[in-house]
């Protein structure tokens, strides 16, 4: 009797054990999903900080800063003045433009800075590569970003017709768009790497330190190639590397065309008039906006006896603005040594200027120019117009030639020091001038757009007699003239998409916005994300765009500025995401509209937490039933 009581007890027991077990498992399965359910519901709101909106408009509410007069104290007194340079709204017979201020979110310019200008190749041998460096600096504090890009004339040339190709490593694979390793002695040529200093800015492919590219050749209609390219910030440097080798065959074609036998003499004694042109322009891309650039130079034409590469450093630039451009020009000369240091570094503001206007008009703007080195610059002033980029990221393409319609608006432009039309300026050291941009619009100009960079080039001062290599900056103003009256724009989202299944966050979304307008757009909007139960969990302000006629435009906002600008996009920085997302994009194409709208979904299943949990909930389990 006793031995069943015992039997029932274990039994009974065992019975409890296992129920105890289901019902904690169901217990923690209840918990987990409760916990999930709980995320969901519970998931904060995005609330718009300044604006106010719903899907028929949007209300937004700018900054804004007043100070003046003058505060006394016991052992003291203040006068205050808040302000800028050249800013606002500025409107005049037929005109209205745009330049600094609420349209510029800061008013510190844009700066270059080239630590060595001149920097000394010395002799060079047969076989015997050569590598110099010089570091850029860049520092852009009101500015999303820049673009870094490298061009070339044509390949260096001896004035006795002989050239030095450019590399194509040591495979033979290496171009201007691809990277490659160039290490051995008997691989000649000429190409240049770039090396970051401290963060990493330079243009992808140079993974390894003996990585090279060639520079772009532009009488082969190539296009120039990004070198670098960051995010706003200060003192972002990067090390640009030049190299060189020559093979023995080169050297005796130059002595015998020269009549040359002896030996020993070194090529730089032999290339007196060689020449190459690196032209780096900044495009500023501000806060609220976009985009272009534009870098002009009329060079000399005799090039003939001289190698150009043109290296276009673009600052992308701000609140419906295009860009500031500072443009950095490299000279490479083969002679004798003796190269003496000159540091460049220069600025402008407003790096854009946006003009709506209808004829005729007399347009004027402030531009002020500023040198921000030790050294004096001497800078002639130039007009260049430039076209949107084929790859819809901001960037543009400047045209050797202008049109017809340009040309004749540049004839109608003038850059006045005072009353005096100036063509070229002189900066003593941290001297800043202040210039004034007057566009004379006769009755019956053509209505259009105009694009068009006012370019302050430095001057080369350098000698054919030396060899070394002479860097020439320059900084421009971009200046978006359109003529004419407007009609309400024209465009659509020509792409807005996401991957639909995500396991985790961020989440990139890929918008591009098509201008089929004859006239540039500012686009304003959001992208409004909400989860499974409709709530609003995410609410990304686009960073305003100029989208040049005809053309298109990726967009991005604040997070999803990219390290580089070749491939923006609308980024959600949200880590854990569950469920289904629906994504609304908003795009104003102006103050007037119209609106444009589009909707995706994409799902999102959390793989690796959910992966957690079941190995948690087995081991749960296992030691359960060991108990």
């Amino acid at each position: 009797m006793k031995s069943l009581k015992k039997h029932k007890t274990c039994e009974m027991k065992a019975r409890v054990s296992i129920m105890y077990q289901v019902l904690s498992i169901k217990y923690l399965l209840f918990s987990i999903l409760y916990t999930v359910c709980f995320i969901l519901s519970t998931a904060p709101s995005a609330h718009a900080q300044a604006s106010m909106k719903n899907s028929s408009y949007i209300i937004r509410m700018g900054n804004f800063n007043s100070a003046g007069g003058k505060s006394s104290g016991a052992s003291g007194s203040l006068n205050i003045t808040v302000g800028q340079i050249s800013p606002g709204l500025y409107t005049g017979q037929n005109f209205k433009l745009k330049a600094g201020f609420q349209y510029y979110p800061s008013g510190t310019p844009f700066s270059l800075t080239i630590s060595n200008t001149s920097i000394d190749f010395g002799t060079l041998e047969p076989t015997n590569p050569v590598s110099r460096s010089n570091i850029l600096t860049v520092s852009n504090q009101s500015a999303g970003g820049y673009v870094v890009s490298a061009i070339e004339d044509q390949e260096l040339k001896a004035k006795e017709g002989v050239f030095i190709p450019d590399t194509t490593c040591d495979n033979g694979t290496c171009s201007e768009q691809t990277a490659g390793k160039w290490s051995g002695s008997l691989v000649y040529g000429f190409g240049y790497r770039c090396d970051h200093v401290s963060t990493n800015y330079c243009s992808n492919g140079f993974t390894a330190s003996d990585y090279f590219k060639q520079f772009a050749n532009r009488s082969n209609s190539e296009s120039a190639q990004t070198v670098m390219s960051g995010a706003s910030g200060r003192n972002q440097k990067s090390q640009i590397t030049y190299k060189v080798n020559v093979s023995t065959s080169k050297i005796l074609n130059i002595k015998s065309k020269k009549g040359v036998t002896e030996k020993g003499n070194s090529l730089a004694n032999e290339l007196n008039a060689v020449r190459t042109i690196v032209n780096f322009l900044l495009k500023l891309l501000k806060r609220r906006s976009l985009s272009e650039v534009a870098l002009s130079s009329n060079f000399p034409n005799k090039l003939s006896e001289r190698h150009s590469a043109m290296c276009d450093c673009r600052l992308k630039a701000g609140p419906r603005a295009l860009i500031a451009t500072i443009a950095l020009l490299l000279l490479l000369s083969v002679a004798t040594p003796q190269a003496v240091a000159r540091e460049f570094s220069v600025g402008v503001f407003p790096p854009i200027i946006q003009i709506d206007a209808i004829s005729p008009s007399i347009i004027t703007s402030p531009i002020q120019i500023e040198n921000l080195s030790e050294e004096s610059a001497s800078l002639s002033i130039q007009l260049r117009q430039f076209l949107p980029s084929a790859k819809s990221n901001g960037e543009i393409e400047f045209v050797n030639q202008p049109d017809a319609t340009h040309k004749k608006m540049f004839g109608y432009t003038k850059i006045k020091e005072g009353s005096t039309v100036r063509n070229r300026i002189e900066l003593a050291p941290k001297q800043k001038k202040n210039l004034t941009l007057q566009i004379d619009l006769p009755e019956g100009s053509v209505a259009s757009d105009y694009y068009f960079s006012i370019v302050f080039i430095s001057n080369d001062s350098s000698s054919e007699e030396k060899s070394q290599t002479v860097s020439v900056g320059a900084v421009a103003a971009n200046v978006l003239l359109s003529v004419g009256e407007k009609d309400l724009p024209v465009g659509k989202i020509a792409e807005f998409s996401a991957p639909f299944f995500v396991t985790k966050g961020p989440v990139q979304f890929k918008t591009r916005i098509e201008n089929q307008s004859p006239y540039f757009i500012s686009t304003e909007g959001n992208v409004v994300i909400k989860n499974i139960f409709g709530q609003i969990i995410g609410n990304l302000e686009l960073i305003p765009a100029n989208i040049l006629a005809k053309s298109t435009r990726l967009l991005t906002n604040d997070e999803g500025l990219p390290p580089t600008f070749d491939d923006p996009r609308i980024v959600w920085k949200e880590k854990f995401l569950l469920g289904l997302y629906t994504a609304d994009l908003t795009v104003s194409l102006s103050e007037q509209g119209p609106i444009l709208r589009d909707r995706i979904t994409f799902l999102a299943v959390p793989i690796e937490i959910i992966v957690g949990v079941l190995i948690a909930v087995v081991i749960i389990i296992i030691v359960y039933r060991r108990v």
